[in-house]
């Protein structure tokens, strides 16, 4: 038992439950807007994912030289390593547009992450901006970098606005519970939704945002799988009404952080 929660705990602290998930939800991308799968795309997606999410997560310990690893972040050190060697060498099979698209993410992430602003802050201590960047981001990374790559010639209509406002939407939803279990840590300065509105309130705000989604899904895109759709609506609404600064860590980087996961499965089953 203990071992298998060490492993278990190596698939989360590493980022590769998180990098699975970024994917399934660029998956669904490719199935929704019947772009054929580009695999090359999966893999930069996938170390992408798990680089940047471990920067942002040990960048702060690396840049102490004198503190020493514990054998824990020592095996994610070299984990870390050879990804991002694989993340170098997935360059090579992307077009130059997709290539665009991945510096900005790059850049966006760097200013997340790294003290560029002034009075020494990033744009994660900006007040009320970071469930918003982490947005941006996923939404970038999952719908915009694969038509990127497609090559099929992609006219931004309003569907595929919509489609990328939904996703959007989602990953607000999904970061929800995070900041109600991070309530009691979280800065003061960092205006997080429970902290402006309280946890009843970001409760709120995450229910009328699958209910808009739902909505904007109905209304412009009424040939996707709606059964599916219909499905993770109610498995999210179910994790944010249950959501609380009690949960503990499995609960949303585990369980919740599977839901795009999930939505990938559930499409060869409704």
């Amino acid at each position: 038992m203990n071992f298998l929660k060490k492993i278990v705990d190596f698939y989360i602290n590493s980022s590769t439950h998180v990098a699975l998930a970024i994917v399934s939800f660029t998956v669904l991308t490719f199935i929704d807007l019947k772009i054929e799968i580009d695999y090359h795309i999966i893999a930069f997606v996938f170390t992408a994912s798990v680089t940047a999410y471990n920067f942002v997560k040990y960048a702060d310990i690396a840049r102490f030289k004198h503190v020493e690893l514990t054998p824990r972040l020592k095996v994610i050190q070299v984990y870390s390593f050879l990804v991002f060697l694989y993340l170098i060498y997935s360059l090579f099979f992307l077009s130059f547009t997709t290539l665009l698209v991945g510096f900005a993410l790059v850049l966006l992430t760097l200013l997340y992450t790294l003290p560029v602003l002034p009075g020494f802050h990033n744009l994660r201590d900006l007040g009320g901006l970071k469930i918003f960047i982490i947005a941006i981001v996923w939404a970038v990374c999952t719908v915009a970098l694969p038509v990127a790559a497609s090559d099929a010639v992609f006219e931004i209509n309003i569907q595929l606005i919509v489609y990328f406002m939904i996703r959007f939407f989602w990953v607000l939803i999904l970061i929800i519970p995070f900041e109600i279990r991070d309530l009691k840590e979280d800065a003061t300065h960092l205006n997080t939704i429970p902290q402006m509105i309280g946890v009843r309130g970001a409760k709120l705000i995450g229910i009328f945002f699958i209910v808009l989604s739902f909505v904007l899904f109905h209304i412009y895109h009424p040939d996707f799988k709606r059964l599916s759709f219909l499905f993770m609506s109610g498995v999210v609404g179910v994790f944010l009404l249950l959501s609380s600064e009690k949960r503990s860590l499995y609960y949303t980087s585990f369980a919740v952080e599977a839901v795009p996961v999930i939505w990938l499965l559930s499409y060869f089953i409704f």
